[in-house]
């Protein structure tokens, strides 16, 4: 298990919460899935407020925010992937468990926040390939 983002303080953008360049990179070798948890902590007096994953698989050249491919009548879309934690109370911790499949050989992971009044969330996510 490898922990990508520990006690985090979120932003609104995932560009903003954690430098791209500084993400920690996750090399998945030949695994087929990721498994990842999501410990969401909203800031104190907030409600209503998201915690937002993505992930990011490299092609060799480019970082590719994971998704998923829908066909329709033969024309196939492809749409990236979020992976949200809703918080409802202040200070209050909340969870999340994902699985993705992945065929890349390295991957990482940004997170923002939204709904935030005042008060900025943290998110730690552990990950864990196989």
């Amino acid at each position: 298990m490898i922990t990508v983002l520990k006690d985090v303080t979120l932003e609104s953008t995932a560009a903003t919460t954690q430098a791209a360049a500084s993400r920690v990179t996750v090399e998945t070798y030949a695994s087929e899935a990721l498994n990842f948890t999501v410990t969401y902590t909203t800031g104190a007096d907030e409600s209503s407020n998201t915690a937002s994953v993505i992930v990011e698989g490299f092609d060799g050249t480019t970082w590719i925010q994971l998704g998923e491919s829908t066909n329709s009548a033969g024309t196939v879309t492809y749409k990236e992937a979020t992976y949200n934690v809703a918080g409802a109370s202040g200070a209050t911790a909340y969870y999340g468990h994902f699985k993705v499949d992945v065929c890349w050989q390295k991957i990482r992971f940004g997170a923002s926040e939204s709904g935030v009044d005042a008060n900025k969330g943290t998110i730690t996510v552990v990950a864990m390939v196989r």
